[in-house]
């Protein structure tokens, strides 16, 4: 009967997580570096073949923007392991500048997630509006102070000829400005999510939990990056 010490040297051979296993054979040594291999039988030879791990699995994204525009897409990775992430970071990205090309507003949501199989992959975008739903009248109170003010420093500006008060002058009408182009985007992006921009965020926010992607455009099957200037589907 062999002894104890054989019969645990023969276990270990034949478990691939024990160095043993791979000592026993004339392929890899089993180390850290090989963690991303996956070893198969090759029918035509009695070695080891290694290959690497692929990762197959489906992405959902869904973008909303203060517009009201909607764009939500699903699509199947089949690439390396190691550049499953790279993958559908390229078309987070791709889509993210489509919308912000067709938005004057700005994008509103948008998330991206991996289906129930593997949710590893995960970004997300929730930029609800800046200003508080009671406080929109005082806001547009602002609004009409400060376009008042840009008018006023237009009319000086076109009387006034000293040169440093001038000066002064078109500085102060430059701030006013950016005031009243930030307050106008700033209401209009409140107005647009009070009324109906939150409710389509939240429907997707819905579909997310319950895996429900059925009106989703499929992109078909990525082996690579997606470039921002690709194609339809991804720009139209």
């Amino acid at each position: 009967m062999s002894s104890k010490s054989d019969r645990d040297n023969r276990s270990n051979q034949l478990n691939p997580n024990n160095d043993a296993y791979w000592s026993s054979r004339q392929g890899s040594t089993g180390s850290d570096d090989d963690d991303d291999f996956a070893p198969y039988r090759d029918a035509s030879a009695s070695h080891i073949v290694l290959e690497p791990q692929s990762f197959y699995g489906t992405c959902f994204m869904a973008i909303v923007s203060f517009e009201g525009k909607t764009r939500h897409v699903r699509f199947e990775i089949r690439s390396d392991r190691w550049r499953e992430f790279d993958v559908a970071e390229s078309v987070w990205d791709a889509q993210l500048r489509w919308m912000a090309e067709e938005s004057v507003l700005g994008v509103a949501y948008a998330r991206i997630a991996g289906s129930s199989r593997d949710r590893k992959y995960h970004n997300f975008i929730w930029n609800s509006p800046k200003i508080e739903k009671s406080r929109l009248q005082q806001e547009r109170a602002r609004l009409i102070d400060a376009i008042a003010r840009l008018t006023l420093e237009q009319e000086r500006l076109s009387s006034v000829e000293d040169p440093i008060h001038r000066a002064m002058i078109s500085t102060t009408h430059h701030c006013t400005l950016i005031e009243t182009n930030s307050l106008r985007n700033k209401i209009a992006q409140a107005e647009a999510w009070y009324s109906t921009i939150n409710d389509v965020a939240n429907k997707f926010e819905r579909a997310f939990e319950w895996d429900d992607h059925a009106g989703s455009e499929d992109l078909g099957v990525l082996t690579e990056y997606v470039a921002y200037d690709a194609p339809n589907p991804y720009r139209g």
